[in-house]
């Protein structure tokens, strides 16, 4: 276990379940976590790291996946962290959305369709699937998904644009 005063408990920390349930206007007060539930920092390069992330993205139940777990699983093998989230609880609802996600043959689409905006947000600029992106956002009735794939370049037509109208 380790200590640490509720005060500087890191930014990416704060959006999570636990520590909404800390009182957080006593800012010296300390609680204790064990050591393999946190980090001070989001970043990371390696698959130890990657595991030890994943471990404290469910201790501290947060709402949003760090930037850096997306940019990871997109920049390495799948079946080399796949294999690491196997290993973990299953039942985390993230990681079987991270290995759907990021599966050879998904793409930004499966992330639209399992609303995953912190994926969704940096496939965008990656990965470009014709209007099929367009028209499952407006399918889903993800306004904010068809906003940000229209300010990237992602087609769409008429149809979309019905689709849209009627969610």
């Amino acid at each position: 276990m380790i200590t640490i005063k509720v005060g500087s408990i890191p930014e990416f920390l704060r959006c999570g379940s636990f520590y909404e349930s800390l009182d957080v206007e006593e800012h010296h007060s300390e609680i204790e976590v064990p050591e393999s539930c946190f980090v001070d920092q989001d970043e990371f390069t390696n698959l130890t790291d990657f595991a030890k992330m994943i471990n404290v993205i469910a201790f501290w139940g947060l709402h949003r996946m760090p930037m850096t777990v997306i940019v990871f699983c997109y920049e390495t093998d799948s079946t080399l962290w796949s294999h690491v989230l196997s290993q973990m609880n299953a039942e985390l609802g993230f990681s079987n959305a991270l290995r759907t996600i990021f599966h050879p043959s998904a793409s930004l689409v499966k992330a639209i369709e399992l609303g995953i905006s912190e994926a969704v947000e940096y496939l965008v600029d990656k990965q470009k699937c014709g209007i099929i992106a367009a028209a499952t956002a407006a399918e889903y009735g993800r306004l904010d998904y068809l906003i940000l794939l229209h300010q990237h370049g992602h087609p769409w037509n008429e149809t979309v644009c019905e689709k849209a109208a009627s969610n």
